[in-house]
């Protein structure tokens, strides 16, 4: 009983004090607006009267539009292009759960002693619709992006006019910028986009046989060019497969490799100097030595060494190329060879009836003796008691001495480059093919052109196959770039 007395005036003076600043809490408090006193929204101080005053200061504040950039190119993003909007009421409700118990109490208080409650913030919280920005973002990459450009062929197929390269928005990662940006105000809403870089793409070989077509359109008459990379498998075939032309000397390649396959040894002697003749020759001589081989073949009958031939490329899958009698043989032919290609009803460069091929098949004859040499390939995996790498490196040693170095495919080469080769003749249809060690590795590549039943001029044809041998050359040269 005398504590309640002697606690008595104290409970007094309390009562007087809340009755005297009572009203005015409640003059203060009014006038704290929506959000609690000393709470902030997104570190900045925004208040009113109402809900809708403050979402529309905040409007106001994150409604400017976000300059973009795209390296030095500007592009305003407007908010509502993507759906972006202040998530303001949630908040506003998060500011008022802030202030639940008794801090507007304590804020009435400290404001009354002139101090300023502790500072609280609400995050900023934003949404957008990604959907709308990610096609925003693809209608600026489909307006300013480059894509590199690869080297392409001059229009009048005289060289390679240069690539160049690219820049490309990467979309994903420049989100994040974007939506930095929309957080900001005033002269803050600024965001660079992610450019990157793409460098000059290699040329494809799609782009070397578009080359190599406006090429051989100049051409009057039939053309066939086959090209293909030891190292990638890829190829470009024009007409190569499916057409058959003379075999003229080309053919004397597969003479001299069914030679390798009777020897025990590296040829020796006669034998050699016939085969290093039948290179060498730039008369009729070559033809004499070849039928020489024929003869050694058949065992004294060029005629059976001919089939022998044949049964060789028949063995390795070629079925276009035959030989079924001497050079210069001047007899009815021994049969008539029905192939795929001389079949052919869309193209006739009327072909020797003795000797054909087709420009890819004499091709894949040298790429044979090339992966040979190497320890691997298909002449070897048909014949490894045959053939060794030994006598492949002995052979395109011989066809290394063929003397046209300044002519047909060596020349539209750089001097110096290693390659072998062997050519042929005839009134109305030329031929060459060679292996090629080039930048990017070994290719093949075979041309054959025909002016059936009429001279081929010589200028003309040496005009395209130089042409044809320099694209091909730097095709390759540019894909090492």
């Amino acid at each position: 009983m005398k504590s309640i007395v002697r606690s008595l005036p104290y409970v007094v003076v309390l009562a007087l004090l809340i009755g005297l600043l009572y009203p005015r809490y409640q003059v203060w408090a009014r006038g704290q607006g929506v959000i609690p006193p000393g709470i902030t929204l997104a570190g900045m101080h925004i208040n009113g009267k109402t809900l809708a005053e403050v979402e529309s200061q905040i409007q106001d504040l994150f409604d400017d539009p976000v300059a973009v950039y795209y390296d030095d190119q500007r592009i305003l993003l407007r908010p509502e292009e993507i759906g972006f909007r202040v998530k303001t009421r949630v908040m506003v409700g998060q500011a008022r759960e802030m202030a639940n118990g008794l801090y507007m109490t304590r804020a009435f208080l400290l404001y009354l002693l002139g101090r300023a409650p502790t500072p609280r913030d609400v995050p900023l919280l934003i949404e957008w619709d990604p959907v709308r920005l990610d096609a925003w973002l693809a209608d600026v990459a489909a307006r300013y992006d480059r894509p590199p450009r690869p080297p392409t062929v001059r229009p009048d197929a005289t060289g390679w006019l240069p690539g160049a390269p690219g820049r490309v928005l990467n979309k994903e990662a420049s989100v994040p910028a974007i939506i930095s940006a929309l957080k900001q105000i005033g002269d803050r809403r600024v965001a660079h986009l992610v450019v990157e870089e793409r460098p000059i793409p290699k040329p494809s070989f799609k782009e070397l046989e578009n080359a190599l077509r406006l090429r051989t359109d100049e051409f009057p008459g039939i053309s066939s060019v086959f090209v293909r990379s030891l190292s990638t498998g890829e190829e470009v075939d024009i007409d190569a497969s499916d057409v058959a032309y003379s075999g003229m000397s080309t053919m004397k390649i597969p003479i001299m490799l069914a030679v390798y396959g009777d020897l025990d040894t590296l040829p020796s002697g006669e034998l050699r100097a016939w085969m290093t003749e039948t290179v060498t020759s730039t008369t009729g001589a070559g033809n004499y030595t070849a039928n020489r081989l024929l003869k050694f073949l058949g065992k004294g009958d060029p005629l059976a060494g001919a089939r022998r031939v044949t049964r060789l490329l028949r063995s390795l899958g070629l079925q276009n190329s035959f030989i079924i009698a001497p050079y210069d043989w001047r007899k009815a032919p021994p049969e008539v060879v029905r192939t795929p290609a001389n079949q052919n009803p869309k193209y006739n460069t009327y072909p020797d009836p003795l000797v054909q091929t087709t420009p890819k098949e004499i091709a894949l004859v040298m790429q044979m003796v090339v992966e040979c040499a190497q320890g691997k390939g298909a002449l070897l995996a048909a014949y490894p008691d045959r053939f060794t790498p030994e006598e492949c490196q002995d052979l395109l040693g011989i066809l290394g001495k063929n003397p046209v170095t300044d002519a047909l495919i060596p020349g539209g080469m750089p001097k110096g480059t290693r390659y072998v080769h062997k050519h042929g003749y005839a009134p109305d249809t030329h031929g060459d093919v060679a292996a090629v060690w080039g930048p990017e590795g070994v290719y093949v590549i075979s041309v054959f052109l025909s002016t059936p039943n009429e001279w081929l001029v010589w200028e003309t044809s040496n005009h395209t196959f130089m042409d044809i041998s320099r694209l091909t050359w730097e095709f390759f040269e540019l894909r090492t770039r």
